[in-house]
């Protein structure tokens, strides 16, 4: 028996399917593609993007079309497929940006449930796909229609208002586009990102993306760079994450659609209850978390699933370093978020050299720090474990290098001293005299040496690109540009 349009009635009955994620088919697509074709991975998944095109237009033909004429793919179409794209495709273009470790294709569907991520952790793809944050559709929806229309979004807010959160739940609901995650982007890095997606051959129905998840923190003509070239590359899209203040250096944020990241009333009703029928909160109501929390979603979760803002736990807990005398432990925690502040790691061995600790020393205080929650670990680097762990405040700081190193001189590009400097005066009235501030890079335990003269190297405070006092006659800033500088420095005329 046949149907109308020549289908016979039993021609699925052999047939078997199985659900697959998005990214797991694409992956298993290219690993099969390389084998048969014997070429790299990243080679495969270019071909693999060739073959979903042949498919897709088969399924347009056939959308009409009776049985008896369908359209078919032979393999002998895909091995001239296969081959033409070999032929057309610099294998170095597909791969330089990643083997330099400026990019990495972004992993949207490992889930990571993280049982600390209500503690007060920066925000990853796995925490989204474990379905931990809440999810802002109103949001996503802005930034994928912005995103259509002007190529390039840069998702702004305070330090812990969930913009991070946001940038990966438009790129978990984007699948289409082939999403890579940016590590690194100096100027010098666009050249082979850019080289990357135009060797993927980005098309309307395969778009490739990049995700830059805190603009500002280190080079900002990286980004600037990144988005005009983008900008001349049909189906290449930008999505970036950044502090309102970290924008003001920016020369293309007119080039980039805006989408402000804020928590409000009804935001904050929807958090508590989901985490209420998550069972993660006890809280009756929201409204006592929501005016303790300034306006920043971590701290709301935190004082919903912990009882206590979570500026008032780091400061006990560096309070109690202070009264045990932990010197070691004050001073690289204060390297590590200084470094955080500026967007870099901060390589223990770097930190060991700095401030003269022995090994086992510098260990123990590491491993102290990680089993408090304070810093992570990863390829012989330290980090902060996000911007609101590791806020500035106006004294004297650790100098660091803008290059991935710390250094005892005084030629930083910006200094700051962590929440670990104002932990310490606060508690320092109340503790022995025997208690010493952290120290600044190169001095020894004891000496409670400071760095004089809290300097100021941004635009508004600099003259031929030096670094000038705050105060000095002649240097002034404009009225914007000294509140700016007063937030992050505390500096006043």
């Amino acid at each position: 028996m046949t149907s109308g349009n020549g289908l016979q009635a039993d021609a699925f009955d052999d047939i078997r399917i199985q659900v697959v994620g998005f990214d797991e088919a694409r992956r298993r697509a290219a690993e099969i593609i390389g084998a048969q074709f014997d070429v790299e991975f990243a080679m495969a998944e270019r071909i693999a993007l060739e073959f979903q095109e042949l498919v897709r237009d088969a399924a347009d033909r056939n959308a009409e079309a009776r049985y008896v004429d369908r359209s078919a793919i032979g393999r002998t179409a895909l091995v001239a497929t296969a081959e033409r794209t070999k032929a057309e495709t610099d294998p170095s273009k597909l791969t330089a940006a990643i083997n330099s470790g400026a990019c990495e294709p972004a992993d949207l569907d490992t889930p990571t449930d993280e049982p600390r991520y209500f503690e007060g952790l920066h925000a990853q793809p796995g925490h989204v796909a474990a379905d931990l944050p809440t999810w802002r559709p109103d949001l996503v929806e802005d930034v994928l229609t912005n995103l259509n229309t002007s190529g390039t979004v840069l998702i702004s807010g305070p330090s812990g208002v969930g913009k991070s959160t946001v940038m990966w739940m438009c790129a978990r609901t984007a699948r289409r586009v082939t999403w890579f995650r940016v590590h690194r982007l100096t100027f010098a890095d666009v050249d082979d990102l850019c080289r990357l997606a135009e060797g993927r051959r980005p098309v309307e129905s395969a778009p490739v993306g990049f995700l830059v998840d805190g603009v500002g923190l280190s080079d900002v003509a990286g980004w600037d760079q990144l988005v005009r070239r983008v900008a001349a590359m049909p189906y290449v899209y930008v999505v970036g994450t950044a502090r309102v203040e970290d924008t003001f250096e920016s020369v293309t944020l007119t080039q980039c659609a805006r989408i402000d990241v804020s928590l409000d009333e009804q935001v904050a009703e929807r958090i508590h209850r989901n985490l209420v029928q998550a069972g993660l909160t006890t809280q009756a109501h929201w409204r006592e978390a929501y005016d303790q929390a300034n306006g920043l979603t971590l701290e709301f979760t935190h004082y919903l699933t912990r009882g206590e803002r979570l500026s008032d736990v780091l400061t006990a807990q560096v309070r109690r370093l202070v009264r045990d005398g932990a010197d070691a432990e004050i001073q690289v925690l204060a390297l590590t978020t200084t470094a955080h502040m500026h967007g870099v790691p901060l390589p223990i061995e770097s930190a060991r050299g700095a401030l003269r600790l022995t090994d086992s020393d510098l260990r123990r205080a590491v491993a102290r720090l990680k089993d408090e929650h304070f810093v992570a670990e990863e390829s012989g680097a330290l980090f902060g474990l996000h911007l609101v762990r590791s806020a500035p405040c106006p004294s004297p700081s650790t100098p660091i290098r803008h290059r991935h190193s710390v250094t005892r001189s005084h030629d930083s590009s910006r200094t700051f001293q962590p929440l670990t400097c104002r932990a310490w005066s606060s508690a320092s009235s109340g503790t022995a005299a025997t208690s010493t501030p952290p120290l600044s890079a190169g001095a020894r335990p004891g000496s409670a040496r400071r760095t004089p003269g809290l300097r100021c190297s941004r635009p508004c405070c600099t003259r031929s690109g030096r670094p000038t006092s705050y105060g000095t006659p002649g240097v002034g800033p404009t009225s914007y540009a000294r509140r700016t500088c007063r937030r992050r420095t505390g500096h006043s005329r």
